[in-house]
């Protein structure tokens, strides 16, 4: 049951980097970073409205919802490295991309487990959901000052 409900997560990140890509090939990462950075938000503020009596279909709603970041914000961040790094140092620069995205899974797990413990309640879930969102506004706010990205992709030979 819980593969079920992570389901919509996995396809509709998988569904929505075909999108992100277009969005990213005709005005550059910026604005594919400010959009699933603003949804992984929304997403968080949504899980504040569940409760051990929420139906199923809207577990997997919001899970779709939270879903889009996954590949709006994958592909935004991998096309903002090929923007600032120079060709010389893609390898290491997407390196280290790879070494911060698993620091920061390690970190979640951590921070899942010192929440939720060995049960789940809807209050701890809310507790997550609430410094998720206070991480996705970050995110969100950073992807807006944030000035070295183009507006244009810069497409190298």
């Amino acid at each position: 049951m819980t593969g079920v409900l992570l389901l919509p997560v996995a396809g509709i990140g998988v569904l929505s980097t075909p999108v992100s890509a277009r969005l990213i090939a005709r005005s550059g990462p910026r604005l594919s970073l400010i959009v699933g950075s603003f949804l992984l938000l929304l997403g968080c503020f949504l899980l504040l409205a569940l409760n051990v009596t929420t139906p199923v279909p809207v577990l997997l709603v919001i899970g779709a919802v939270l879903g889009v970041p996954n590949g709006f914000n994958n592909l935004g961040l991998q096309a903002a490295l090929y923007e600032a790094a120079p060709a010389s140092q893609i390898g290491a620069a997407g390196g280290l991309l790879q070494t911060c995205r698993y620091i920061g899974a390690i970190f979640s797990t951590a921070l899942i487990a010192l929440i939720l413990g060995t049960s789940a309640t809807s209050e701890q879930l809310h507790t997550l959901a609430l410094i998720i969102a206070v991480i996705s506004a970050l995110l969100v706010v950073a992807s807006m000052l944030t000035r070295g990205m183009s507006d244009t992709p810069d497409v190298k030979a």
